[in-house]
């Protein structure tokens, strides 16, 4: 895996930050291809073992057929509420691999919604069941290259200006 932390030296997360910001994020946006190259990008649920993401889509998905035709992806996760803001981007590349017994697609659905559940007063267990029950497929995605940005290292009173503007932009 490459991590470029010379897109934005200082301001990349560390590997601890990476964790933890993921830690607080429940979805990432997977960026997959379509037979004619166009990219479509939808939110999934995600594993992260600190160099590897898994994700699991529905047997019927058209994901899936997405991912096992070409398994070029994309992932993006960035912070809610925007400001200061912090992002990944990931290029990888998605590999189907085994779920014996739904033990990742569990690690998935739990990792971040024990308390919609509770919120919402359903029985997690259930919930599991009737979401496996109609089959899913789990995809492991080898990250080729990582970038990360923390909006929260901008020294305060000095005003960050890399990375804001396209190369076509003009200077007033």
């Amino acid at each position: 895996m490459t991590r470029d932390s010379g897109k934005y030296g200082a301001l990349a997360m560390s590997t601890e930050g990476l964790d933890a910001f993921l830690a607080a994020t429940d979805v990432v946006m997977l960026a997959s291809l379509r037979k004619d190259g166009a990219p479509l990008v939808v939110p999934v649920g995600f594993d992260w073992d600190g160099t590897d993401f898994c994700v699991t889509l529905g047997r019927d998905h058209a994901g899936v057929q997405r991912l096992r035709r070409d398994g070029r992806v994309s992932l993006a996760a960035a912070s809610h509420p925007a400001f200061p803001t912090k992002f990944m981007i990931v290029e990888g590349v998605a590999e189907e691999i085994a779920d014996p017994d739904d033990a990742i697609s569990r690690r998935i659905l739990f990792r971040a919604s024990q308390p919609m559940f509770e919120q919402a007063r359903i029985d997690p267990e259930r919930y599991f069941r009737s979401w496996v029950s109609t089959g899913r497929v789990v995809f492991r995605i080898r990250v080729t290259s990582l970038v990360t940005f923390d909006g929260t290292k901008t020294p305060r009173g000095e005003k960050y200006t890399s990375g804001t503007r396209l190369p076509t932009d003009r200077s007033r």
